[in-house]
C-alpha cells in the first residue's frame, strides 16, 4: 500500500537541449499541505558532444506563454530528470492553511528557499479527479436557466432555517423594490456565507424565475458578493450564462497549472530519470494525475501505464556493473564519482549569464540542481556501458537496448534481498525461509524479541502491531534449528513466513506479481480535457477509493 499525505508544492523545472531553453518554473497552490521542489531536465537532439542551455524563470504570470516552448522542449528530448525535495505530515488539514514540519522549514530556509515566491508567484496544479469534481460543478451550476429550471425536486431543495428566514425575506423585498423602481442594471446584495448565498439562488429562483440574473463575483478583498440583474429575455439569460461558464472554464483550465507539463510527460512517453525516485514517483503520480491506489499491485500498474519507461539511477548505480567503479550511490557521491576516470561526460556547454546549473555548482538539496546532477550521472553511466560495446557516442546514445537491465526498476530503501519494484513486470522473489511471524505480549519490547533469537543470532524485526512481527535471521542457516526449538513455546506462536502467508490471504494463488499477469477489473482511466484521446489510451485498475492518507517518514537515506 501506498497513501500519501497531501503537499504544499514548489516546482523547479528545467529543459536544457541542443537548441532549446531552460525553464525555471515556481509552482504553488495553497490548497495543497506540503514543500515540494519539483524538476525537469530534458536532453535532446541526435549530437551529446556538446548540449547547450539558456535560463528563463517562469511563474504564475508568464507560464502559459512558455507552455508551448516547454511542450516543444519535452517532445524533442531524449529524456527528462525529475527531483523531488519532500516534507512530511501527518494529517490533512483545511484547504485555507498548510503546516509543516519546523525542521523542513529550517532546512529550506538554510538553502536559501524563497518563500515569497512561492506564494506570490506560484503556479497551481489540479490532479485529474480534482480537475474532475470542479469541471461537474462548472457544468452543475451553469446548466440552460429557464423558468422551470429553478423547480427543484423536494429532495433537492434546502429548507430555509428559522434563523435565516428573516433575512431571505429582505432579499427578495429588496429584489422587488429593485425589479419595480430602479433603473440601474444590477444591485449588489449584502454580504453572506456561502449557506446563505445557496439559499438566495434558490429562493430568487423560485420567486422571480427566469426574471433575473443571480451572480457571485469576487472583490478585490477577495470577498464574495451577489449582484441581481434583470434579464430582458431569455437569449440575454443564455448569453450571460454562457459567457459565466466560459469564465469559470477559464479560470478551471489556469488552475489545472503545471499539471498540463505532466500529463505532456505521459503523452510523451519519453524516458523519465530519477535518483532514488521511489518518493518522487509517488508523489508526482498523486499530485499531478490521479490519486494513488491503495493495493500495491494497482500502484504497478498505475505508475507504469503512466511512465512506461522510466529509469532509477540510484538502482542503476547499484548494479553489478557498476559495484567496481563507483563506492557510494548517494547521490553526491554518485555525481563525484562519474567525473572520473573510467566515466566520461558528454560536454555539456552552458551559456553565458546561465552558470547557476554548471557541473562545478554546489547546491545540493535545490531540486533543479539534483536533477541537473542525475542527469549528468546517467549519461555518464549511459556513456560508460556504450564505451564497454565498444560504441561511439551517437551510436550509444541512440541505443535504449544498453538501458534495458535497468528499465521500469525502481529502487527500494533498508532492504537488503530486494532492492528495487519492477513497474510492469515481475518483481524479485527471494526466499524468505528464515523469516517468522512471531505473535507475543504486547507488553514485549525489541529486547525482548532479541533475547527470545537469541541463541540463534542476530535478527532484524519489521513491527506489525504492538502483539506481532516479523522477525528475520541474520544467520539464514538456523533457520530450520530455530523454528523447530521455538514452535512449541508457550509464550509465542512462531509461524513460518510461507505457511503465516498462505493462511492469511487464502485466494494468494490468484495475486499478482510473483507470477502471472494482473487482471483489470474495473478501470481507472486518465484523461484530460486537453489531450483525451491519448491519455484515455492509459487504463488503469481502480477497485477501492482511498482512505486517509498516511505520511512517508524522511531522512538522509533518501540519497
Amino acid at each position: 500500500m501506498f497513501p500519501i499525505k497531501d503537499r504544499l508544492f514548489c516546482a523547479s523545472i528545467r529543459s536544457s537541449n541542443l537548441d532549446s531553453m531552460y525553464f525555471y518554473l515556481l509552482v504553488f497552490i495553497a490548497k495543497i499541505k506540503e514543500i515540494l521542489n519539483f524538476f525537469i531536465w530534458l536532453i535532446t537532439g541526435s549530437r551529446f558532444e556538446r548540449i547547450k542551455s539558456r535560463a528563463m524563470e517562469v511563474t504564475k504570470e508568464n507560464f502559459e506563454s512558455v507552455l508551448p516552448n516547454i511542450k516543444k522542449s519535452i517532445e524533442e528530448a531524449t529524456f527528462l530528470t525529475i527531483d523531488c525535495e519532500l516534507t512530511g505530515l501527518n494529517t490533512k488539514y483545511s484547504d485555507q492553511r498548510f503546516l509543516c514540519q519546523s525542521s523542513s522549514i529550517d532546512f529550506l530556509i538554510s538553502q536559501g528557499f524563497d518563500f515569497n515566491k512561492l506564494f506570490k508567484e506560484g503556479i497551481p496544479y489540479l490532479n485529474l479527479e480534482e480537475e474532475t469534481k470542479y469541471q461537474e460543478n462548472i457544468e452543475e451550476r451553469n446548466k440552460p436557466v429557464t423558468s422551470s429550471s429553478y423547480s427543484n425536486s423536494n429532495s433537492d431543495k434546502i429548507a430555509i432555517p428559522p434563523e435565516d428566514k428573516p433575512f431571505i425575506d429582505d432579499i427578495i423585498k429588496t429584489v422587488k423594490t429593485y425589479l419595480k423602481y430602479s433603473d440601474q442594471e444590477s444591485i449588489q446584495l449584502p454580504k453572506c456565507n456561502p449557506f446563505l448565498r445557496k439559499l438566495i439562488y434558490q429562493t430568487i429562483g423560485e420567486v422571480f424565475g427566469s426574471e433575473v440574473c443571480v451572480e457571485t463575483k469576487q472583490l478585490e478583498n477577495k470577498d464574495r458578493v451577489m449582484y441581481v440583474s434583470r434579464v430582458k429575455s431569455e437569449e440575454e439569460l443564455e448569453a450571460k450564462a454562457k459567457q459565466k461558464f466560459d469564465e469559470e472554464s477559464k479560470i478551471l483550465d489556469e488552475s489545472v497549472g503545471f499539471t498540463k507539463v505532466l500529463r505532456e510527460v505521459v503523452n510523451s512517453g519519453k524516458l523519465v530519470v530519477g535518483h532514488n525516485m521511489m518518493l518522487d514517483l509517488l508523489h508526482t503520480v498523486d499530485k499531478f494525475l490521479t490519486p494513488l491506489p491503495e493495493d500495491y499491485h494497482e500502484f504497478k500498474d498505475c505508475a507504469h501505464a503512466l511512465f512506461n519507461n522510466i529509469l532509477d539511477t540510484k538502482f542503476m548505480s547499484s548494479s553489478e556493473t557498476f559495484k567496481d567503479t563507483i563506492n557510494s550511490t548517494v547521490l553526491g557521491h554518485l555525481y563525484d564519482s562519474i567525473r572520473q576516470d573510467p566515466f566520461v561526460i558528454p560536454d555539456l556547454e552552458i551559456e553565458s549569464g546561465c552558470e547557476s546549473y554548471s557541473l562545478d555548482a554546489k547546491k545540493d538539496h535545490e531540486a533543479a540542481f539534483d536533477a541537473f546532477i542525475t542527469g549528468v550521472s546517467f549519461l555518464a553511466m549511459w556513456n560508460y556501458l556504450g564505451r564497454e560495446n565498444n560504441l561511439s557516442p551517437d551510436e550509444t546514445f541512440s541505443d535504449f537496448n544498453l538501458l534495458r537491465p535497468y528499465m521500469n526498476k525502481i529502487y527500494l530503501m533498508r532492504l537488503q534481498d530486494n532492492q528495487y519494484i519492477h513497474l510492469g513486470g515481475v518483481d524479485p522473489n527471494p526466499s524468505r525461509d528464515h523469516v517468522f511471524h512471531v505473535s507475543f505480549p504486547k507488553e514485549w519490547k525489541v529486547n525482548d524479541i532479541q533475547q527470545f533469537f537469541s541463541p540463534f543470532g542476530n535478527v532484524f524485526i519489521s513491527w506489525i502491531n504492538d502483539s506481532s512481527a516479523f522477525v528475520g535471521l541474520y544467520k539464514r542457516d538456523q533457520a530450520t534449528l530455530a523454528y523447530t526449538t521455538l514452535c512449541d513455546d508457550e509464550t509465542c506462536v512462531v509461524t513460518p513466513f510461507a505457511k503465516f502467508q498462505n493462511e492469511d490471504s487464502p485466494t494468494s494463488a490468484n495475486r499478482r506479481g510473483s507470477h502471472g499477469s494482473p487482471n483489470i477489473c474495473k478501470k481507472r482511466r486518465i484523461t484530460t480535457s486537453s489531450s483525451k484521446d491519448s491519455l484515455s489510451e492509459k487504463v488503469l485498475e481502480k477497485k477501492t477509493k482511498r482512505k486517509v492518507p498516511k505520511t512517508f517518514s524522511e531522512s538522509d537515506l533518501w540519497e
